[in-house]
């Protein structure tokens, strides 16, 4: 964690110099603040918002040390972007929303997130990333890749996740097995099958006919959550 924090500062300091008083704030978001980050893995992401941001700006980005900052993925917006896209993105916001200040002023602090907008991104996405996994599963089963095709699933459901439990009204945690507890007690749903996916990490050299079982669980999961979602809206 010292090393990410170094990394940040280094990083905070350059993006400083390089846009002046163009940069308003600066926040770190995502998966480095939950348990299951690892950043010689996985990328660190930065929200940038700047007062002015088009072309021009981007390229300016393009001056920083490559080598330097390979691990860190910059979001660039600004302020009117951000204030004509929270009904439009939701879940994105939300997470956002709960990151770190790095720099500058809080810009997001005051911003809504209205329930009904979130509701339906969720399931929106639930049912999106499920037509993905189908997808998924018919390019990838024969080529023998179809644990990695589960767990690139799973991590890009957990903001959904997590999303629907404030749906719900209820304060999303940030542990991957905390978060499926709380899925399991709000909505109903038996989580095995989402644990199982969780841990195929841990044992990478599972059968072949047990990530079938595993997938098709999985799937069937899912798509009882998207019920679920769906229900609310009634």
């Amino acid at each position: 964690m010292a090393e990410i924090e170094a990394l940040l500062k280094r990083f905070i300091d350059d993006v400083q110099r390089l846009y002046g008083d163009n940069l308003l704030s600066a926040y770190l978001y995502g998966r480095a603040l939950r348990n299951n980050h690892d950043p010689s893995r996985h990328m660190t992401h930065v929200l940038l918002i700047l007062k002015t941001l088009g072309v021009k700006e981007l390229r300016e980005y393009l001056t920083l040390s490559e080598r330097a900052y390979r691990g860190i993925e910059p979001l660039f917006m600004s302020p009117s972007y951000i204030r004509s896209s929270m009904d439009a993105f939701p879940i994105e916001f939300l997470e956002l929303k709960e990151g770190v200040l790095l720099f500058g002023e809080d810009f997001l602090k005051d911003t809504d997130i209205y329930l009904r907008h979130l509701r339906f991104e969720v399931e929106q996405e639930i049912k999106g990333k499920l037509l993905h996994l189908r997808h998924g599963f018919l390019a990838t089963f024969k080529k023998g890749r179809l644990m990695d095709l589960l767990h690139e699933s799973f991590l890009s459901y957990i903001p959904t996740f997590r999303a629907s439990l404030v749906v719900l009204g209820k304060e999303p945690p940030q542990k991957v097995m905390e978060i499926l507890d709380a899925l399991k007690e709000g909505f109903s749903i038996d989580v095995k099958p989402l644990i199982s996916v969780w841990e195929l990490r841990h044992n990478p050299k599972m059968l072949k006919e047990e990530l079938l079982d595993i997938f098709d669980r999985y799937h069937s999961v899912l798509e009882t959550l998207a019920e679920r979602i769906d229900s609310l809206d009634r």
